[in-house]
């Protein structure tokens, strides 16, 4: 049976990963697109980011007017502005890189 493991770290980086989080924090420069890119919508009709903020309910607003509404671009100016959160060291996107082409290149 083979194992996966997402993200694919080596045994160094799987020691950071646990021991120091400040090994793994991003500034501006480094700039996650999951905010942009992916969405949880709830059985319930909820839809959230990446941070779990509630952004709206898919049964009262469209999708996109949701997805791209004041709470969700506060969020994203946030990220641009001041660079990741302290919960973004932990996420697996975190280890994505994307260019501006918005292709997403994943480190093998």
């Amino acid at each position: 049976m083979n194992i996966s493991f997402f993200p694919a770290l080596d045994s160094p980086d799987i020691d950071n990963y646990y021991s120091d989080r400040r090994h793994f924090l991003c500034g501006k420069d480094n700039v996650c697109l999951k905010p942009w890119r992916v969405p949880t919508i709830c059985p319930n009709g909820d839809i959230s980011n990446c941070s779990g903020m509630v952004l709206g309910n898919i049964k009262k607003q469209s999708f996109w007017k949701i997805w791209n509404g004041e709470k969700n671009n506060s969020f994203r100016d946030s990220l641009i502005s001041h660079g990741s959160f302290p919960f973004c060291t932990r996420c697996c996107s975190f280890y994505e890189k994307y260019d501006l082409s918005g292709k997403l290149n994943v480190d093998e």
